[in-house]
């Protein structure tokens, strides 16, 4: 029986640690919006196509005496490209300065983290980005925002058009005409022809003005005249008594 443990301990040992390397630490929030009324919390991801039971798996932070944080409950299992919160009872990370360490239940260093610094009550967590730790809006049980650009991306460049230019040789390119264009009718002048009978109506036109505007001053000028002969012939009215 001590021989045929002997010979699959190996195999299995091959087997379990590709496992054990698709869990990372991920996400980590070290100093909550709430201060020392948040909550702390680590996010551990699981970046294979299977499950990977986590039982009995130990946090720890290390900056100046190494000391175990949490302990992950029997059980427990991170699904395919799935996420798990380990939520520390208390605010314990150093907020000027700690790293997190993920051992298996074997003692096996897993993963950890650099040194992380956040001074301030912020909205801020600690994400991994392509092997980067960098300070974002945090994303909590989500693809961290580095992850979601780079999907985007990859969907813009996925959704592109094809150029029409596309297969083209260059001498063909210069001769074609994107499929939208539309042809510009060419500015053209009109001109207006005026005949003897426009020229004599605009001129009799303007003479009816002239006659119009000497009748209005000679109507106003009259009616001065009549309302002075009027208030003469008042005044010797009253002077003779007869008013």
């Amino acid at each position: 029986m001590g021989r045929v443990l002997l010979t699959w301990l190996p195999l299995l040992l091959m087997l379990a640690t590709p496992l054990a390397a698709a869990i990372r630490i991920n996400e980590v929030e070290i100093n909550p919006p709430d201060g020392s009324n948040g909550i702390e919390w680590i996010e551990l991801y699981n970046e294979k196509s299977e499950s990977v039971d986590i039982s009995g798996w130990e946090v720890w932070d290390g900056l100046k005496t190494p000391t175990k944080r949490a302990t992950i409950p029997e059980g427990t299992k991170i699904p395919a490209r799935g996420f798990y919160i380990v939520d520390l009872e208390k605010p314990v990370l150093n907020n000027g300065g700690d790293f997190v360490i993920l051992y298996n239940n074997e003692g096996e260093e897993i993963d950890r983290t650099k040194t992380l610094k956040d001074q301030e009550w912020s909205e801020e967590s600690w994400q991994l980005c392509g092997g980067e730790w960098v300070f974002e809006k945090p994303t909590k049980e989500e693809e961290n925002t580095c992850q979601k650009e780079r999907s985007n991306e990859q969907e813009k460049t996925n959704t592109q058009e094809e150029s029409p230019y596309e297969n083209q040789t260059e001498e063909n390119k210069n001769t074609i005409k994107p499929q939208n264009e539309t042809k510009k009718a060419p500015l053209t002048l009109e001109t207006i022809k005026l005949n003897t009978k426009d020229i004599k109506r605009e001129e009799n036109f303007e003479e009816s003005s002239k006659e119009n505007k000497y009748a209005k001053y000679g109507l106003i000028l009259f009616c001065a005249l009549l309302a002075i002969l009027i208030l003469i012939k008042h005044n010797k009215q009253k002077k003779n008594g007869l008013i």
